[in-house]
């Protein structure tokens, strides 16, 4: 997937996703200091199955522990 950053101002970057151009708003201090209005970005998002995991397990230990159990 790729996105081309349309514009950047007070601190967000305006970015076209895919063929459709589907409009993000992104935080600009996340994006490459070099990159700027007009340079196209390639995308890679993928599920963090660890991450997800760790998360639920502690939702699961907060919430045995406000049951008192």
């Amino acid at each position: 997937m790729y996105a081309v950053i349309d514009r950047i101002e007070e601190g967000r970057a305006v970015l076209y996703v895919g063929e459709s151009e589907e409009k993000v708003v992104f935080p600009a201090h996340l994006l490459p200091r070099e990159l700027g209005e007009g340079d196209y970005l390639t995308l890679h998002i993928q599920a963090d199955t660890a991450r997800t995991r760790a998360a639920m397990e502690e939702s699961k230990a907060l919430l045995k522990e406000l049951k008192g159990e």
